[in-house]
């Protein structure tokens, strides 16, 4: 066991203690006691009770937490002149990780009631001490939190990643398959190419390159490298236009569409055109796909609290209530067998929330009161418009 000036040196590696005066140091040696580990031996894990602070006097020691798959994720090396409590390490709750030394550790261990020895002997200079070591571990453990924090956003990221991918590749193998598959039998002569078999191989194309695209504006969105121009724009042109463009598609699939004539002046919000126009265009194509024929869109639009607020209602099929919170996930279906007949990929909502969120609005979904889907939509309205 090292002499006290040995362990004075020692504690002097911490600079919290080189503010303190020898005697002080004596006491703390004196009031404190060795802790001795081998390579992985742990000190104390989640869920130990405990009060002491540790001074790293050699070696180093691993803070980690444990997912529910039971694997340990280091969230920091603490190394020699360290100082650590095995309260508060994460969230400011007790008993929330665990401890363990990385190729031996040699600690100095101090316990609440050390302290408080501490603090009668110094007649009140152990005040001074005491706040300084809760403030020094109040770092320290502020320290492991954030890197906690981090740590739980690059596995959700990670996990997020890993479904996506999963997701994709499955969304483009049936496509694929029935490219290829026609591919091959003209190949082989046994269906003719001719316009009607392009027109078809043209459509998987191109159902292909709009999920493709959609997938990469999610991505960037996810990263925040969304490409957004902030212009003053007027809201229900826009919608007057997208509308023009899908009306000849409407009454081809037998449905009505019943929008009044826009205010005088419009509603202006700050945005940008060409993602509003996605915006409506996927709304669009969402009622056109999924009502059934001889139902209607109903729009209408309003403003209110200083938002802009338009709703799209169309008739049945409608959705369960249970699944209403799922529509913005991604891939998310009602009827996958429905959705891919129509050749939706489920992520048409989930891409509108990411196009109207650089820009402050908002899309949740509910019961029509005609019976099918209400979207409703909030932009921020221009102050004064």
């Amino acid at each position: 066991m090292p002499g006290a000036e040995a362990f004075i040196q020692l504690l002097r590696r911490n600079d919290l203690f080189t503010v303190q005066d020898e005697e002080t140091l004596k006491r703390i040696i004196a009031c404190g006691s060795e802790v001795l580990l081998s390579d992985g031996e742990c000190l104390f894990r989640k869920g130990d009770m405990g009060d002491s602070i540790y001074v790293v006097l050699d070696g180093a020691i691993e803070i980690s937490v444990q997912d529910g798959g039971g694997e340990f994720h280091v969230m920091n090396v603490l190394e020699v002149g360290s100082l650590f409590g095995e309260v508060a390490i994460l969230d400011n709750l007790p008993r929330t990780a665990n401890a363990a030394a990385r190729g031996g550790a040699h600690l100095l261990r101090i316990t609440g009631g050390d302290f408080h020895q501490i603090m009668i002997a110094e007649s009140g200079g152990g005040d001074l001490l005491m706040r300084l070591l809760c403030e020094r571990v109040r770092w320290i453990n502020d320290q492991v939190e954030e890197k906690h924090a981090l740590d739980l956003e690059r596995r959700r990221n990670e996990a997020r990643l890993q479904q996506l991918m999963s997701d994709t590749s499955h969304e483009l193998r049936t496509p694929i398959a029935v490219l290829r598959a026609q591919i091959e039998a003209m190949q082989d002569g046994i269906i003719a190419t001719d316009a009607r078999t392009l027109g078809i191989v043209h459509d998987q194309v191109m159902g292909m390159a709009r999920l493709v695209d959609d997938l990469f504006t999610l991505a960037r969105s996810d990263i925040g490298h969304l490409d957004c121009r902030f212009d003053l724009i007027n809201v229900l042109d826009i919608l007057d236009g997208v509308l023009e463009a899908f009306r000849i598609r409407f009454v081809a699939a037998d449905l009505r569409i019943e929008w009044p004539h826009a205010p005088d002046g419009g509603f202006v919000v700050p945005g940008d055109a060409a993602r509003l126009k996605q915006v409506f265009s996927n709304l669009l194509e969402n009622s056109l796909r999924y009502t059934d024929p001889g139902g209607m869109l109903r729009i209408s639009s309003r403003t209110e609290g200083g938002q802009v607020i338009i709703e799209f209602d169309d008739t049945a099929p409608g959705v369960p209530e249970c699944l209403l919170p799922q529509l913005f996930n991604r891939f998310f279906r009602v009827d996958v067998s429905r959705s891919r007949a129509h050749g939706g990929s489920g992520i048409g909502l989930a891409l509108c929330q990411s196009l109207i969120q650089p820009f402050g609005g908002c899309i949740d979904a509910s019961a029509s009161p005609i019976g099918g889907l209400r979207i409703t939509l909030r932009l921020p309205l221009r102050m004064g418009s």
